[in-house]
C-alpha cells in the first residue's frame, strides 16, 4: 500500500523518533503494557473498539491502498479529492517575480493549461459509491487560501473549493477534512461554507482540521491571542447557521497545552483526532506507543465517541498496522463506572424533564430508576437511622411505627422500608401512596405475594389524603429532579404534611438546587436543531433540558440556589409554606476563557442523619446515575474571557396550575428574561 505507510522518502522514514521529555519510549512502553498483538482484519464497527482511520496522504493506487487498509483493521481513509496537479501556485513559489503584471499573466496561463485536464484523479472512477459513503473522508486540497489577500489566489481557491465541494456530495461523501487557516482568517471561507451547504441538500459534514496548540498555553486558564481555538471559534460565530454540520478534526501537537486548553476542546464537537506518526515512540518490543502525556489525553478525549485519524509516514518496522492496533488496545483501557455505562447513548443528548404529576410512569422509565444501586441503598440506610434515633431500644417490641411511601411507583422503596426495618429491630407498618393506576396493580400484587399484613396500598393523590386516611411517623418519597425540586417534591410533599405526625420526619429532609456557567458547542447546536412549525422559535431555547453531559465544560464551579426543607421551617397550620416562590441572583468569576451556552443544573439532599445523596460534579454519589443534569440554555451564545464576571438571576414561579423557572443573563452582556410568564416550558401541577 503506498500511502502513509510506505511511500515517504527515505529521509523521513529514516527520521528518528525522539523521547517525550516526561518520559522515554522505553518508560512509555513499560507503563503501557503494550506488546503488539490484538490484530484484526476488520475496522470499525465494534463499540468495544476505537473507530481508527488512515490518511494516505501519498498513494498511487486510491483503490488499492483503500481496500489494503481495511485489511489492515482501519476503519475508513482519507483521500484526497482532486489531482495535485491542480495545485495552484503563488508568485513566491513560481520565482519570487516582484513585477504583480508577471506574477498575475504567469498564473492565467497555469490555470488556462489546467482547464484542459481532468479535475479528478482517475482512480475514482473504480471506487464505487457504497465505498465513498462507507469507507472514505474526502481531504479538500491543502493550497486552497479562501482568505487571501492577494486577489487572484483568493478568487481561485473560493472557485477550487466550491468545485471539491460539489463533487464531494456528488460521489456521496459522509464528512470532508479541511485545514484551517493559520491565524483564524475564514470570514471568506465560512461564507463559501455557508453558500454551499444553502444550495446542497446532501452537503457533506465538515471535520475542521485544527492544531491543539499553536504555542503553550498557560495552566492558569489565560488564552494567548494566537491559540487555534480563537480561530475555531471565530468559524463557529460567522457559521452560525450551519453550526451542526461542522466539526473539529483536533490534530494532536508534540507539546501539549495546559489542562485549561485540553479542557475546552473537551466541550467542542470534536469528532476525530489526527495523531501524526511522529507522536509515537517505540518500546522494547519495537512497537509503537505514545507517551504517558499523549496516553492520559486520548483517555480524555475517548469518552466523546470520536474517531481517530493516523496521518504521515511508518516510522516503525513493526509495520502501518500497530499504529491501528496499538489505539484499539488504548481505547480497551479506558476506565467505564456505573454511570458512564448506564448513560451510554444518553451523551448529550436532550431529554425532556419528566412531569410525574401531570402524567404517569411507564413501567420501563420505574425499571430504568429502580435498577439505580446506590440511591435504594442510601434510602435503606436513611429508614434504619431514622428508626434507630426514633424509637429506643427500650420501646423497640411495643412501639409500631407508621411509615408512609409517598409516590410509591412500583414498591422499591416500600421494599427498602421493610429491609430496614428488620435491620433496625423496630417493628413497623408501611402505607403505598401512588396515583399511577398501572403502578397501583404492581403494588397490589406484591403485597399480596410478598408483603402480607405489612403494606397497605392507598391508590390517590398524596396530595388528597386525608389525615383520617393515615398519621404517618415517617414519610419516604424519592420526587426529585435533576435540580432538586424540579419536579415538584415541594409542592407534592406540602400538600400531604397534614398527615405527618407531630414529631415526624421526612426523608429527604431537605434538598439545594445548583447552577453553574457551561461551555458545550455540542447542546447548543443540539437546541437549536429542534423545530416545531407551530411553536415560536424561541421554544426551544427557553426549555430546560435532561442532558447527560460529556461534550461540555464549566466555566466556573456551581453555586447553591434554592434550598427546601421538610417539614418548612416557616410552615402554617396546615403544614404549608406561605410560598414556594423563589428568587437569586449569582454571580461568578470565569476560570478560563471559553463560550458561555446556557447554566448546568444539579442537586444535593440529606435524606437523614448521615445519610446524603449528590449529583454535583465534585461530589457526585458512587454508581449514582438516575439522574443527569438540567440544562438552562441562553438564546445566543457569549464569549467570555478568563476572569469575567458572569451573573444570572433565576426565579422559580408558582400559579395555581403549574410551576416554572425564569432566567436572565446579567453579565457580561444582558439577554432578555427566558421562558417570562412561563410561555415557553410549564412543569404542570395536575
Amino acid at each position: 500500500m503506498e500511502s502513509a505507510s510506505g511511500s515517504a522518502t527515505a529521509a523521513a522514514e529514516a527520521v528518528a523518533v525522539e523521547p517525550a521529555k516526561e518520559d522515554s519510549a522505553a518508560d512509555a512502553g513499560k507503563s503501557s503494557g503494550y506488546s503488539g498483538g490484538n490484530r484484526s482484519k476488520r475496522g470499525g464497527g465494534n463499540s468495544g473498539r476505537a473507530l481508527c482511520g488512515i490518511d494516505l496522504a501519498f498513494c498511487s493506487d486510491q483503490k488499492a491502498g483503500m481496500l489494503e487498509a481495511h485489511s489492515l483493521g482501519y476503519a475508513f481513509v482519507c483521500l484526497p479529492l482532486f489531482h495535485p496537479r491542480n495545485v495552484v501556485r503563488t508568485g513566491a513559489d513560481v520565482g519570487g517575480h516582484a513585477d504583480q503584471e508577471e506574477e498575475e499573466g504567469q498564473r492565467h496561463r497555469q490555470l488556462d493549461q489546467l482547464r484542459l485536464l481532468p479535475a479528478t484523479r482517475p482512480d475514482h472512477l473504480v471506487i464505487d459509491s457504497e465505498d465513498w459513503t462507507r469507507f472514505v473522508v474526502g481531504k479538500i486540497s491543502a493550497w486552497i487560501r479562501c482568505d487571501s489577500s492577494w486577489e487572484a489566489e483568493r478568487l481561485q481557491s473560493l472557485a477550487a473549493l466550491r468545485q471539491e465541494l460539489s463533487w464531494a456530495a456528488h460521489i456521496g461523501l459522509v464528512a470532508c477534512l479541511i485545514d484551517l487557516p493559520d491565524g483564524g482568517r475564514v470570514s471568506n471561507l465560512a461564507r463559501a461554507l455557508l453558500a454551499f451547504h444553502r444550495a446542497e441538500r446532501s452537503a457533506p459534514l465538515m471535520w475542521v482540521r485544527v492544531p491543539m496548540a499553536a504555542e503553550q498555553v498557560g495552566d492558569d486558564g489565560d488564552i494567548a491571542s494566537n491559540d487555534p481555538w480563537l480561530w475555531w471559534h471565530r468559524l463557529c460565530r460567522l457559521c452560525d447557521l450551519i453550526l451542526g454540520q461542522l466539526g473539529v478534526a483536533l490534530e494532536v501537537t508534540a507539546d501539549l497545552p495546559g489542562p485549561a486548553a485540553v479542557q475546552r476542546w473537551l466541550a467542542e464537537p470534536v469528532k476525530a483526532l489526527v495523531l501524526p506518526t511522529s507522536l509515537f515512540l517505540t518500546n522494547q518490543s519495537g512497537y509503537p506507543v505514545l507517551s504517558k502525556a499523549h496516553q492520559a489525553l486520548l483517555m480524555k478525549f475517548f469518552r466523546l465517541q470520536l474517531q481517530v485519524i493516523i496521518t504521515g509516514s511508518c516510522r516503525h518496522d513493526k509495520g502501518i498496522e500497530y499504529y491501528q492496533q496499538y489505539i484499539n488496545w488504548l481505547y480497551s483501557r479506558r476506565s467505564t463506572d456505573l454511570y458512564s455505562s448506564q448513560g451510554k447513548g444518553y451523551e448529550d443528548t436532550l431529554q425532556d424533564p419528566l412531569q410525574p404529576l401531570a402524567d404517569n410512569l411507564h413501567s420501563a422509565t420505574y425499571q430504568v430508576f429502580e435498577m439505580d444501586p446506590y440511591k435504594y441503598r442510601a434510602y435503606r440506610e436513611a429508614v434504619r437511622q431514622a428508626l434507630v434515633e426514633m424509637v429506643p431500644d427500650s420501646e423497640a417490641e411495643s412501639r409500631l411505627i407508621t411509615i408512609a411511601v409517598l409516590g410509591a411507583g412500583r414498591g422499591p422503596l416500600v421494599q427498602e422500608c421493610l429491609i430496614a426495618g428488620r435491620q433496625s429491630g423496630r417493628r413497623i407498618r408501611v402505607f403505598a401512596v401512588e396515583k399511577n393506576g398501572n403502578a397501583v396493580n404492581t403494588l397490589l400484587n406484591r403485597s399480596l405475594s410478598e408483603w402480607p399484613d405489612s403494606v397497605v396500598v392507598l391508590p390517590t393523590d398524596m396530595r388528597q389524603l386525608k389525615p383520617t386516611d393515615l398519621q404517618a411517623d415517617i414519610f419516604v418519597s424519592e420526587l426529585l429532579g435533576s435540580f432538586g425540586d424540579n419536579e415538584l417534591s415541594p409542592e407534592c410533599l406540602d400538600g400531604a404534611m397534614h398527615c405527618l405526625a407531630e414529631g415526624g420526619v421526612s426523608i429527604p429532609m431537605s434538598y439545594t438546587s445548583y447552577l453553574a456557567p457551561m461551555h458545550s458547542s455540542t447542546v447548543y447546536k443540539e437546541v437549536t436543531r429542534q423545530r416545531d412549525p407551530e411553536k415560536p422559535y424561541y421554544t426551544f431555547l427557553e426549555t430546560p433540558y435532561v442532558v447527560n453531559l460529556v461534550n461540555s465544560e464549566l466555566l466556573a464551579p456551581p453555586q447553591p440556589v434554592f434550598t427546601f426543607r421538610h417539614p418548612a421551617e416557616s410552615a402554617g397550620p396546615d403544614g404549608r409554606p406561605a410560598s414556594n416562590e423563589r428568587y437569586i441572583e449569582l454571580t461568578y468569576r470565569a476560570e478560563r476563557t471559553g463560550v458561555l451556552h446556557g447554566f448546568a443544573g444539579y442537586f444535593d439532599s440529606r435524606l437523614y442523619g448521615s445519610v446524603s445523596m449528590s449529583i454535583l460534579p465534585e461530589d457526585h454519589s458512587p454508581d449514582l446515575f438516575s439522574w443527569f443534569p438540567l440544562v438552562f440554555p441562553l438564546h445566543y451564545p457569549v464569549p467570555v474571557k478568563c476572569g469575567d464576571a458572569i451573573t444570572v438571576a433565576m426565579w422559580r414561579v408558582v400559579s395555581a396550575t403549574a410551576v416554572w423557572y425564569e432566567w436572565a443573563l446579567l453579565a457580561p452582556v444582558v439577554l432578555p428574561i427566558h421562558n417570562a410568564g412561563g410561555r415557553s416550558f410549564t412543569i404542570n401541577l395536575y
